[in-house]
């Protein structure tokens, strides 16, 4: 129950940060990006709990082939998160400073 619960709550946050970067950042109408934001986040959570929570065999004795697969889940699922949160920060004013001092070097 608890893998479930992260692999939901992972899938949770990867939706909301999609559905950000679309709205914000690529300027869709909200009405459209949500379809994707939910596509993305229901095919991260069905790979998340197919690999995850309802496996075939035991997780005393997974396989070799089956931890490559969990790595490169894990890999791209932080790939993907971190391009779906990218530029919907804002710099707080003391990095601003840092970013216009570091343009202007005189």
């Amino acid at each position: 129950m608890g893998r479930a619960v992260v692999v939901v709550l992972l899938a949770l946050l990867l939706r909301c940060a999609s559905l950000i970067q679309l709205v914000e950042s690529w300027t869709w109408p909200p009405q459209v990006a949500i379809f994707l934001a939910a596509f993305v986040g229901q095919l991260s959570q069905s790979i998340g709990l197919g690999l995850i929570v309802f496996v075939p065999g035991s997780w005393l004795h997974p396989s070799p082939s089956r931890w490559q697969a969990l790595t490169i889940a894990a890999v791209a699922y932080t790939v993907f998160l971190r391009l779906a949160c990218m530029g919907s920060i804002n710099l707080i004013p003391e990095e601003a400073y840092y970013w216009n001092y570091a343009q202007h070097l005189d």
